[in-house]
């Protein structure tokens, strides 16, 4: 069933035994988001001088112990939010107030007056205003109603909170009643249009609870938010499974040096002197559900039975990787639904990295250069694979460096291998694995490449119009990009037909479908998109009618809840900090220049 690889089709021409791997520790196995791959990177700002990471097997790595200044506890109350660092606010705080059931639109009024409690924190002031400058920008509701009369009292309550926030960046006083020059009316006009589209959005808040969050969320050491690993049963996983697990061999969709790195997987083992060995992590599944777990990892085609002798070994002891669920935020029934990952810290420590086409992943940052054109429109249509990783079988010579830290059953085993100590072993392509996100990539490319066939006068998907993060922003038209399991096709078009094209299904994504159907690649029908002028693309709600893009809705209404969940308590810790402020930072990766003002805010 192999191909060969149409002309063009690099990305992972080369690979490099020492590079370093795709996650910076073993341990970043367990760094997996439903927003996931396909979200801005979020970073959370070190608010406190860093700690080199603690690595504990089968735990998510920790690092920031507390700083002798900061109180660990909330009022001197022992809690299990207040177990990091936790500042205390100079400011009394009133009553708190429910937000749940509130529109993000009604709120512009409480955030401004919350900003104008803490106006003393403003920057060093920039001096007196001249006649022809900027700022500050004017704050009275009177003289902004003049501006944008269109707006009502609560679009104009959240344009005061911007002007009093900009004003308080700039360093002058957060609150000015003066008129506005030329230039401060035209920068106000085209706030205003942002104002007005933010204040569009029907976001509904929802009860915030921290206890409910860092249930099945955590913070690792670097800031970034992680989702907590946890015991499942069969019940758990076995709704994330596709049919199609393992049906696409790996060295068959892989070429040139990936091909290689597959084929000949032991030749990037290190040499014993290198490794780095660890307690083995936990397989967190209870003794009542394993049998269950074991059969329907096997039944499914996940995984196959090792005999002890058959697992690797380091000398001192076998090597054995763990397991654990993290949650889809999906529920069948009374069962909430777990992604299954298998964390592969012992694996990570003997096995050099590959840097491969992971340095193609494709940024949002990378959309800047992408301009439309006053008669244009932009089209978006999409194509997701389900379970993409446990689609792909890994050849019979990984089986022994992918066994499970929990003794098989004997009630489950075949009767040619009753009575023998029996390891269950991954066949598929692991997530939790160091190099599996490279080559996720390069195969996904290959599949989006190879679906124009090798008809020279065929144009769908061709390697120039892709989108990644090695070259220079594509000028081709339609232009396509990947990232991992999904797939995205833009077409800017003229505004006068859109209306014909617009639900159909574009040439390009018909050809990708057909070559999904030809290697048995499940589809995600829900993430499906063909052609519409609003849609999702790597965690941004894209607008291809007023060409903008803005954060995803729900992640928006969620971090507003915790930030103003976060802004009425006397003392917060930590971890709740990083939490908002990685949501800050992913919301400012959509206005560069806001970007930079959060980082001189932070530190």
């Amino acid at each position: 069933m192999s191909k060969d690889p149409p002309k063009g089709a690099g990305g992972m021409d080369t690979f490099v035994r020492n590079d370093r791997g795709v996650f910076e520790d073993p341990g970043q196995a367990a760094n997996i988001g439903e927003d996931r791959f396909f979200t801005p990177v979020q970073k959370s700002p070190d608010l406190f001088p860093p700690v080199p990471p603690k690595n504990y097997p089968g735990d998510v790595p920790f690092g920031a112990t507390a700083a002798p200044y900061v109180s660990s506890t909330f009022d001197g109350i022992d809690h299990h939010l207040a177990a990091d660092l936790a500042a205390t606010s100079e400011r009394r705080k009133r009553e708190m107030e429910p937000f749940s059931g509130k529109r993000v639109c009604d709120l512009g009024g409480y955030v401004l007056e919350e900003l104008l409690g803490v106006v003393s924190l403003r920057s060093s002031t920039k001096g007196m205003k001249g006649s022809h400058d900027i700022f500050p920008l004017p704050t009275s509701k009177s003289i902004l109603g003049d501006i944008l009369p269109h707006f009502d009292e609560r679009g104009l309550g959240w344009m005061q909170a911007v002007c009093c926030s900009l004003n308080s960046i700039w360093g002058g006083d957060a609150v000015f009643d003066g008129k506005a020059n030329e230039g401060c009316t035209q920068c106000i006009r085209l706030l205003g249009k942002d104002v007005l589209r933010f204040q569009n959005l029907e976001l509904v808040l929802d009860d915030f609870s921290w206890i409910d969050f860092f249930a099945t969320r955590s913070i690792d050491y670097k800031g970034d938010e992680v989702k907590t690993a946890r015991s499942f049963s069969w019940e758990n996983i076995r709704h994330a499974l596709p049919n199609e697990v393992g049906r696409v061999p790996l060295e068959e969709v892989c070429t040139l040096g990936a091909r290689h790195y597959v084929q000949h997987f032991d030749s990037f083992i290190k040499s014993p002197d290198q490794w780095v060995m660890g307690r083995p992590p936990r397989v967190m599944v209870e003794d009542k559900d394993w049998a269950g777990v074991c059969t329907g990892l096997v039944e499914s085609g996940v995984c196959t039975f090792l005999e002890r002798e058959e697992v690797f070994s380091t000398g001192e002891s076998l090597l054995l990787n763990g397991l654990f669920g993290v949650t889809k935020d999906e529920w069948v029934g009374n069962t909430e639904v777990y992604r299954l990952i298998m964390n592969l810290v012992p694996l990570n420590g003997i096995a050099h990295s590959l840097k491969g086409d992971v340095e193609t992943l494709p940024m949002w940052s990378l959309m800047n250069p992408f301009f439309l054109q006053p008669h244009e429109k932009l089209l978006v249509s999409s194509e997701d694979v389900r379970c993409f990783f446990y689609t792909m079988s890994v050849p019979c010579s990984w089986w022994k460096y992918l066994a499970f830290n929990k003794v098989v059953p004997q009630a489950c085993l075949p009767t040619h291998l009753q009575g023998a100590e029996v390891y269950l072993a991954a066949k598929v392509l692991p997530m939790g694995f160091l190099n599996s996100v490279s080559l996720a990539q390069h195969v996904h490319r290959n599949l989006s490449l190879w679906s124009a066939g090798h008809d020279p006068e065929c144009d769908e998907n061709p390697p120039e119009g892709e989108i990644r993060k090695d070259r220079p922003l594509t000028v081709k038209n339609p232009s396509w990009r990947i990232y991992l399991d999904n797939y995205d096709l833009l077409e800017r078009v003229n505004a006068l037909g859109v209306s014909q094209q617009q639900g159909t299904v574009a040439p390009a994504v018909l050809a990708l479908r057909q070559e999904y159907e030809y290697w048995d690649i499940p589809r995600n029908l829900k993430k499906s998109v063909s052609r519409q002028l609003r849609a999702e693309v790597q965690g941004a709600q894209v607008d291809g009618e007023d060409g903008v893009a803005f954060p995803r809705e729900t992640k928006l209404a969620k971090y507003l809840a915790a930030a103003l969940a976060l802004v009425q308590l006397e003392t917060v810790t930590q971890r709740q900090l990083q939490m908002v402020c990685g949501g800050l930072v992913y919301f400012s990766m959509f206005r560069s220049p806001v970007l930079s003002q959060l980082c001189v805010a932070v530190y």
